[in-house]
């Protein structure tokens, strides 16, 4: 299989440093739009409490994720934090086969990669309202020593000086304000009235 979905179709990328609130907003996108589908991402990281396989995530033992990545299964896929995690090229063509676009949550390194590939994205970079408040986040989370929660900070803080090679940034300092924006964004690139 090839490093790439059969289709040129569009591909909404939606990236951001750990804690920036990309998941609570990909949610309220999919809440409120009938012309997405979440892709459902590969790990080798463990669940967290309430993480269902293959509804947040593929949880995959480092073996068969390498496997995949032999195969040549992954459209992208990068080591963060110790962890891999990567996007299936079967899961973007399921997707496709729905008649729907596919809406990707990946990490900044991996979105990386996907903007060097020739594909049709639509790419997006959450940006949190400070360093301050994304560490708090990340303590409230309550998943991570205090140790794991630095090294996301200083990643953090690597990532955010990339913002600017993704088409659009979006500030997630008020959760409607984000939405609006982000709805606004697809509307433009996917067309008008599919918000519902």
């Amino acid at each position: 299989m090839p490093n790439a979905p059969s289709s040129h179709r569009k591909i909404v990328v939606i990236t951001a440093p750990s804690g920036s609130g990309k998941n609570t907003l990909i949610n309220a996108l999919l809440q409120r739009r009938n012309d997405l589908e979440y892709s459902i991402s590969s790990t080798t990281r463990p669940a967290r409490r309430g993480e269902v396989h293959g509804k947040n995530y593929w949880f995959l033992p480092a073996a068969e994720f390498e496997a995949e990545i032999k195969a040549g299964n992954f459209l992208e896929y990068a080591s963060v934090i110790d962890n891999f995690y990567g996007t299936s090229i079967r899961e973007i063509e399921r997707i496709f086969k729905n008649n729907k676009t596919p809406i990707l949550d990946i990490d900044v390194q991996g979105a990386r990669t996907l903007l060097k590939k020739n594909l049709n994205l639509i790419s997006i970079f959450i940006r949190p309202p400070s360093l301050a408040e994304l560490r708090r986040r990340l303590e409230e989370r309550a998943t991570e020593t205090q140790e794991q929660i630095d090294r996301r900070i200083r990643l953090a803080t690597e990532e955010l000086n990339h913002a600017q090679e993704f088409q659009y940034r979006v500030l997630n300092d008020n959760l409607e304000n984000a939405i609006a924006d982000l709805n606004q964004i697809l509307d433009k690139e996917l067309g008008l009235g599919q918000s519902s």
